[in-house]
């Protein structure tokens, strides 16, 4: 793991009085390739969640709200992060997000073109499922 990646994990285990920490840690660009069957441009990210919470976390539900570097919000996208048992105190990495481009919207194309030093991402949680069943909204 990169080292800035490793600093924003650390950064997030300091946020102890936050339950659970998630937050973009990198973004990278997928070309389209039609030789690779990758029809289109698309963006992958890699999300770090931190729980500080008692409880196994089953779900997150979410979304990500992504800002240009002068803190203007340009681009809004649902994030259920699902599929992996995030532990008590654990923190765990998904690279199983992507957004798909399309190259007609504005908000697509500066999200692909933009560095990710470039951007402000900040994910806000709806709804927590852990897994004995119990639920935080």
């Amino acid at each position: 793991i990169a080292e800035s990646k490793l600093k924003a994990i650390e950064e997030q285990k300091e946020l102890k009085e936050e339950e659970v920490v998630v937050k973009v840690i990198d973004k990278s660009n997928v070309p389209k390739d039609t030789d690779k069957w990758i029809f289109s441009d698309y963006v992958a990210f890699e999300i770090g969640i931190t729980n500080n919470s008692d409880k196994d976390i089953k779900g997150i539900q979410g979304e990500i709200d992504i800002k240009d570097m002068f803190d203007v919000s340009f681009l809004t996208i649902s994030c259920d992060l699902t599929g992996d048992t995030i532990a008590a105190g654990e923190t765990s990495i998904n690279n199983k997000m992507s957004l798909e481009i399309n190259e007609f919207m504005n908000p697509h194309n500066k999200l692909y073109v933009s560095e990710y030093d470039d951007l402000i991402f900040e994910y806000k949680i709806s709804k927590i499922l852990f897994t004995d069943g119990t639920i935080k909204e």
